[in-house]
């Protein structure tokens, strides 16, 4: 329907009418006797506005709205910040296969929209990319826990630890400027015991179960180009003890205050110029 225009009505006409235009200050007014209607009002403007919707500043997705370039010809809208988009691609909105993948880590960021040609051109500086590996386990915790790797010349990553817990599951992750991006894990059958190795990879399906013992220090060793995972024996923490034996040791509860005869429990203890946490029985 029309604004000012006069509309007849049949009986029995299972049909409806609709706007043709957003209006304000509608009247509807029905004649009985000529059995017409007609609309009258006042024509509201419509506004179009544009936005992002995606995980332009974090995890979850949020819509962003875009502002619009009143110099620009033709019309152009842009959103500027610091997501993690690859600089300088130009991207087609409309797309028929499923929502476009902005990776790459960037600062200072302009996302345009060219309103007639539907394209999004991305610019700004590309941010430096800081990769990591950690390991996740149940080595130290009956609750998993996070535990830094240290990056070796040869590409290597390592972890030395004496476990706390001797039969658990582990994985690997690869971390980009402190967000998990990638999970290493294994085959449900894989074993990682003192001396072998286990390939992860980002295609795994299950944690890589270990079986370890508690007085024995460990180095778990990760190369990311093959997804080797190795571990191998160092000290036993009984030959720590023999070693630093003219020191007794001394207990910290885990909050670091000194226990001069601890209970049952964890424990950080200090041997001479050696740290460790300890389950006292």
């Amino acid at each position: 329907m029309v604004l000012g225009q006069e509309y007849s009505v049949v009986s029995n006409n299972t049909s409806n009418m609709k706007m043709a235009e957003a209006a304000s200050d509608v009247t509807i007014t029905f004649n009985l006797n000529t059995m017409k209607m007609k609309v009258e009002g006042n024509t509201a403007s419509t506004e179009i506005t544009y936005a992002l919707h995606g995980q332009l500043t974090g995890a979850n997705w949020a819509t962003t709205v875009m502002t619009k370039d009143p110099s620009a010809t033709p019309e152009t809208w842009t959103y500027t910040g610091t997501p993690a988009v690859p600089v300088g691609q130009t991207l087609v909105t409309h797309q028929e296969d499923g929502n476009m993948s902005l990776v790459k880590a960037a600062k200072n960021v302009t996302v345009t929209l060219d309103t007639n040609t539907s394209k999004i051109k991305i610019e700004g500086e590309e941010d430096v990319e800081i990769v990591t590996y950690v390991i996740n386990s149940s080595l130290t915790e009956e609750t998993w826990s996070i535990a830094n790797m240290t990056e070796g010349t040869d590409g290597e990553w390592t972890y030395t630890v004496t476990p706390l817990i001797a039969e658990g599951e582990m994985l690997v992750q690869k971390m980009v400027n402190g967000t998990a991006k990638e999970y290493y894990k294994a085959a449900a059958t894989d074993l990682l015991k003192a001396g072998t190795s286990v390939t992860l990879s980002t295609a795994g399906t299950a944690n890589l179960k270990y079986k370890l013992s508690l007085e024995t220090e460990y180095t778990f060793t990760f190369a990311p180009e093959t997804g080797k995972l190795s571990v191998s024996e160092g000290l036993s923490a009984i030959a720590n003890v023999n070693a630093d034996a003219a020191e007794a040791p001394v207990y910290y509860n885990l909050q670091g205050v000194r226990v001069e005869t601890p209970a049952a429990g964890l424990y950080i203890v200090v041997r001479s110029d050696k740290v460790a946490k300890e389950y006292v029985k």
